[in-house]
Order: structure tokens, then C-alpha cells, then sequence
């Protein structure tokens, strides 16, 4: 009896220390959750994107504006907001990003200028890609500040907290004030659209920006690629013949015009206002049709004889020692494997151009586009979107930013896809047995990042990080988009002319891009005139103050120009010469915007292109200039250096345009693609 007691006892105390250590737990549960809620609370209005590192990022602004240095401090506030959105695809990077955009918009205002829009509608997309919108970060602003306050009430005035004005809450507070941000909606109506002085603020981007080319190298290595240094620089025959000798700058001054070449077009001049372009809403329709062309022996122009074909024959030299009998692809550079889209562009352009010239018959034609079409159908894209932004000619294999095999790629560049769907759409219109097969390989192309925002995107992945940026600048962004247009996407931001101003050069008014890397130079230029009708009357204003710009440097100093994009027979491989750059006329800069003063060379492409496109002196001096700058198997030179050297780099693009050229002379220069009347428009 006693055991049974004893035991009923002991199951007594153990269901008791059970039902304990179950109310204990549920005593800690509570707990946890209870201070969670206190903690949330607490944190409530706390911003993690308006936070001290941020503020002191932001001072600098701060104190251009208190200053009253409005334009100064936007665009500090706006070169702070691209860091934030450099850093990473975060929520609290976007944050911060459209934070401080918000704040150029408010010193834009109270510059009474209109870049507060531009400003403005960044800071909301940037908001809204960290999912948030600016009246919610108004109210954690507010919320921030009231504690702020309240700590600095009860500090001892003496303490370093209230006496150093380097501390981030100070800065959040004179933010708050001076800017009036708690009560800030938007900018109001009717801002001014301004004319740049003479002094210039920083130039500024309203998102990240990928400028072409795609680098070629590290830049760790010496040379781009061994087999560049091997077969591109050294000519193996040693012939005379391959580096003629050339006109010299001031010696091209004087060349006359050959009697023979009939003047058909006279150079029109313009004199653009000086204003800001228009806005998307009030620019004309952009609507194109493909002109209807004849075959090859169907053309008879008299601007195009012996002398053009010739020319014409060996640009397609290039052609001939450089492709790629596996895949339909041609190098971008001699013996150099590897080519982007711009460059398979640059290939489609020539083949076409050969074809209707006469250098190539049909069948070969057929032949050789025809592979290109099958390895563009069956290649690999980037995330199976769209074509990666470089691949091995001989395997039409996808590389990395080094060029090496992968199967990820490296993003896309939207430029370049740009050019390639030009001409596909010039290819499906002139030759209808191709329609299927081009159809095939653009239906494979997922356009959606691609024109998110009704503007260009590009991609760049690092085989660690996807980036995900604005393309374009001025030409190249309305040349580019254009070939989206006309496979039916909506690019209307990239059309516009919101980001142009205007400044003075020589005399002469030159548009240029308000945004950074604005790479001024004649190829979108150009090749809108022999391609697309020119886009629109306000960018045909463009071509015309393009060229006279360059015609005036060589009225004014004796050296010939004709400035483009182009490789290079040396460090760094590629550069930009540009008519203006960051505020600075006649630059020369790598892809990084690094200053390559030495390398300022004449292009033959554009020599050759601005030569066919207009019809006076200077025009025939460029063209003279060039004519003989061609190495007898592997087609023209890319240029020539200004202190006389020649740039030996022989290239897909240099080649190509040439041919463009010719193709546009024989066909009395009329346009490939020519916009539609109004009158003529469904």
C-alpha cells in the first residue's frame, strides 16, 4: 500500500515538473515575442537606407546648397546616387539612390531648372525598384529626425554628440531644413530649360550607363591577345606596297576635288536653336519602310565608277581573309576569333553591300548568309534572352569578359543588338527567301529588360554579379533604338533628345549629351544618313552640325578630321575620338573615359562614309586622305594617327562601313530605310 502511495506520489511531482517546464517555455516564447515587438517598434521610422554613412556621403551636397550653389549640389547629390546604386541591386541601395535624387530634384527646383524633372522621375523609378515610394520614406525621415531631436534635447550641450556638425544626425537634421523635405511632393510646372554657360557644372547620369565596346582584354596582360600581337601589328609580307606613303595632315589641306565626280548635293547649313530637344510626346512619328532595291546589275548612278569599286573591293578583302567557313561569322579584328553583335552587324552590312555592288554573286551570297542565319538560330543566349555580348567565330560559342568559353555569357550590350537588328530588317525586306530564317532568329530574342522603361538596357555579368544599366547616349541611342523600332518595341525615351544642350566649338553650335560617357563621334551619325533617312528633321540637323564642326577644326588649325570609334594597333586597343567629351572638345579616350591625347587619329570609315554622304572640298580631301590606306590582302586600315603614323588595327567595322558607303554612292545615295510620310501612314 505504502509503494503504491509512494508511486502515485512520484507521478504526481513528475507531471508537475512537466506541466512547469511547459508553462516556463511558454513564459520565454512570450518574452521573445514580446521585446521582438518592442525592438519592431522601436525601430519603427528607423530607415536603414537613411542612415549616417548615407548622410555623410551626402554633405557635400549639402553644403553647395546652403551655399546657395544649387546646380553644384544636384549634381553632387546625383554622382552620390549612382555610387548607392553601383553598390548592389539591394532595396537600401535603390533607396539611397533615389534618396539623393530626390535631392537634386529639390535643388533643380530652386535653380528654376527643368533637369528637376529628369531628376525627379529617377528618384521614383529608383524607389519603386526598392519597393518603396516617396511618401513612405518621407514619414521615416520624419520619424527619424523627431528622436533625433528629442536625443539632442537631452544632451548635455557640451557633449561631442551636439557639438560635432560632422555627425550624421546633425547632417539629417539640416537636410530635413534646409531642403523642406517632410513637405516635399514634386516639381512644380513650368521649370526652365537652360542653356549651359561656358562653365559647366560636372556632368552628371540620370542611371548607370554601359559604354561600347565590349574590353578585349585584361588589364593585367600586356597585350590584348597573343595572337593580336602576332598577326594584327606585324605585316609578314614586308612590302612596300602595304604601308604606302600617306598625305600628311596639312598636305590634305590643299587636295582638290576630282573633276570628274559630279556634285549632286550641296551641304546644307544649319544653324540649330539653341534649346533643349523636344520631349518624346511632341516628336514626330518615327515610322520606316524599306526601300525596294534592284538587283546588282540593275544599278546604274553616276557617282558610283571604276574608283568606288575598286574601294569597294578591298574593304571586302577583309571579308574574305576573315571568315569563318564553320560558322558564317567574320573576325572583328584580323586572326582575332571572337566578334559582338555590333561586329555581326558590321558583317551582315558587308555581305549585303557586296552582293548588290557586284564583288559577290547570288549564290555566294546565299551561301554564306545562309550559315550565318542557321549559327544565329542555333547559338546560345545570354539567361535565354538575348544574344550574349561576344562569341567565338569558329564555334559560335558563347565567352566570358575574357573571352573564354562559358556557358553563362556576359550580359548583353543593347548598342550593339541594336545595329544587328537594322540590318535584319534591311536583309528580310531586299531578299524574301530569307524572311523565314531571319523571322526564326529574332522570334528566339526576349526583348523585355531589354527595353524596360521604354528605353535601352544592357546586362554585364561578371561570373559573379549581373548589372543592369541604361545604354546610349546621344547617337548612338537614337541609332540604336531605332533598329528596335522597327522590329515593333516601344523605345520612346531612347528616341527623345530630353538629355541635349548645345555648346559652341570653334563657332559652330554642337549638340552634345548632358550625361556621362557621351562619346560625341561621327559613326551613329553617319550611319543613321546611310541607313535610316536620317530618324528625324532635328536629328538630320544633328548630321549636318556634326560634319561642319569637323570641317571648320580643319579651316582653323590645317588638321584633317574625320573623328570616330575605332581599334587601335596598341594600348589600349580601342578608343573614342570625339568632337566633345565631358566638356572638353576634340578628346581621345579609352572605354573608361582615361585620356589617350597621343592616339587622336583621322578614321577612315568616316573619311570614306562623310565623303559619300556630302559633296564639296572637304569631303573629296577626306576621301583622298584615305583612299590608299589599304593593305593588299586584309582590306583598309583603320586610320591615321595625327602625327603622321599609321593606325595598322584592320578591322570588321572599319571594312564594313566602307562598303556601306559604297553601297549607299551606288544606289544614288538614297537611304537603305526611308522613313514614312505622314500622308502615307495607316
Amino acid at each position: 500500500m505504502f509503494s503504491i502511495g509512494k508511486k502515485k506520489m512520484s507521478l504526481e511531482i513528475t507531471e508537475l515538473m512537466r506541466g512547469g517546464l511547459r508553462r516556463f517555455c511558454l513564459i520565454i516564447t512570450f518574452s521573445i515575442l514580446f521585446l521582438g515587438i518592442l525592438e519592431t517598434s522601436a525601430q519603427s521610422g528607423k530607415n536603414a537606407a537613411w542612415n549616417p554613412v548615407f548622410l555623410s556621403a551626402c554633405k557635400s551636397g549639402l553644403a553647395l546648397f546652403e551655399a546657395g550653389k544649387f546646380c553644384r549640389a544636384a549634381d553632387a547629390w546625383i554622382t552620390a546616387g549612382e555610387t548607392f546604386r553601383k553598390e548592389s541591386k539591394a532595396p537600401d541601395s535603390l533607396k539611397k539612390a533615389g534618396l539623393a535624387n530626390v535631392f537634386a530634384t529639390i535643388a533643380f527646383e530652386k535653380d528654376d531648372n527643368a533637369r528637376a524633372y529628369t531628376t525627379w522621375s529617377t528618384a521614383i523609378r529608383y524607389f519603386l525598384e526598392g519597393r518603396t515610394v516617396w511618401d513612405e520614406e518621407k514619414r521615416k525621415i520624419q520619424v527619424y529626425n523627431n528622436r533625433i531631436e528629442a536625443e539632442l534635447r537631452a544632451a548635455d550641450t557640451d557633449s561631442p554628440f551636439a557639438a560635432n556638425s560632422n555627425n550624421g544626425e546633425l547632417i539629417s537634421i539640416r537636410l530635413a531644413g534646409a531642403l523642406s523635405l517632410v513637405s516635399y511632393n514634386c516639381p512644380v510646372p513650368g521649370l526652365k530649360v537652360h542653356v549651359m554657360p561656358e562653365s559647366r557644372p560636372i556632368i552628371h547620369v540620370s542611371r548607370g550607363y554601359f559604354p561600347r565596346p565590349l574590353l578585349l582584354a585584361d588589364e593585367k596582360e600586356e597585350t590584348p591577345k597573343k595572337v593580336i600581337q602576332r598577326d594584327l601589328f606585324e605585316d609578314k609580307e614586308k612590302d612596300a606596297s602595304v604601308a604606302p606613303e600617306l598625305v600628311s595632315a596639312r598636305e590634305a589641306k590643299v587636295a582638290k576635288r576630282p573633276e570628274q565626280m559630279e556634285i549632286i548635293e550641296e551641304t546644307i547649313p544649319v544653324t540649330p536653336e539653341i534649346k533643349k530637344g523636344k520631349a518624346a510626346g511632341e516628336m514626330e512619328v518615327r515610322s520606316f519602310k524599306t526601300i525596294a532595291l534592284p538587283r546588282s546589275e540593275q544599278f546604274a548612278t553616276e557617282i558610283f565608277g571604276q574608283k568606288e569599286l575598286e574601294i569597294a573591293r578591298s574593304a571586302w578583302r577583309y571579308f574574305t581573309a576573315n571568315f569563318q567557313q564553320n560558322t558564317g561569322m567574320v573576325n572583328a579584328v584580323h586572326n582575332y576569333s571572337y566578334a559582338t553583335m555590333w561586329d555581326m552587324g558590321s558583317a551582315l552590312a558587308a555581305l549585303i553591300a557586296a552582293e548588290k555592288i557586284g564583288i559577290i554573286q547570288y549564290n555566294e551570297f546565299k551561301e554564306r548568309i545562309t550559315r550565318f542565319l542557321e549559327t544565329m538560330i542555333s547559338m546560345e543566349l545570354y539567361n535565354h534572352e538575348l544574344p550574349n555580348r561576344e562569341y567565338n567565330t569558329r564555334t559560335g560559342n558563347m565567352t566570358d569578359l575574357k573571352s573564354r568559353p562559358s556557358h553563362k555569357g556576359s550580359g548583353w550590350s543593347a548598342l550593339d543588338i541594336g545595329r544587328i537588328l537594322i540590318w535584319l530588317k534591311i536583309a528580310r525586306n531586299w531578299y524574301p527567301d530569307l524572311e523565314k530564317l531571319i523571322d526564326k532568329v529574332v522570334e528566339r530574342w526576349k526583348f523585355d529588360r531589354a527595353c524596360k522603361y521604354r528605353e535601352l538596357n544592357g546586362v554585364l555579368f561578371d561570373r559573379k554579379k549581373e548589372f543592369f544599366r541604361q545604354e546610349g547616349r546621344l547617337g548612338y541611342e537614337q541609332y540604336a533604338a531605332c533598329g528596335y523600332r522597327l522590329w515593333g518595341h516601344e523605345v520612346a525615351k531612347a528616341l527623345d533628345f530630353q538629355e541635349i544642350e548645345w555648346t559652341d566649338i570653334l563657332g559652330e553650335k554642337i549638340p552634345f549629351d548632358t550625361r556621362n560617357k557621351a562619346y560625341l563621334t561621327s559613326d551613329p551619325f553617319m550611319l543613321a544618313r546611310m541607313e535610316l533617312d536620317n530618324i528625324d528633321k532635328e536629328f538630320n540637323g544633328f548630321i549636318h552640325s556634326i560634319y561642319a564642326i569637323q570641317k571648320k577644326r580643319w579651316e582653323k588649325t590645317d588638321i584633317i578630321t574625320s573623328v570616330s570609334e575605332d581599334s587601335i594597333n596598341q594600348k589600349p586597343w580601342f578608343v573614342y575620338n570625339c568632337i566633345f567629351y565631358e566638356d572638353k572638345p576634340w578628346a581621345c579616350v579609352d572605354h573608361k573615359g582615361r585620356s589617350s591625347p597621343n592616339l587622336k587619329s583621322l578614321s577612315s570609315k568616316a573619311a570614306i562614309s562623310w565623303s559619300a554622304i556630302f559633296s564639296d572640298d572637304y569631303s573629296a580631301s577626306l576621301r583622298e586622305a584615305v583612299a590608299d590606306l589599304k593593305h593588299p590582302k586584309y582590306g583598309f586600315y583603320a586610320g591615321i594617327f595625327e602625327d603622321g603614323k599609321v593606325n595598322k588595327s584592320r578591322n570588321i567595322n572599319t571594312n564594313a562601313v566602307i562598303l556601306e558607303a559604297m553601297l549607299y554612292l551606288k544606289m544614288g545615295k538614297k537611304p537603305f530605310i526611308q522613313r514614312k510620310e505622314k500622308n502615307e501612314q495607316n
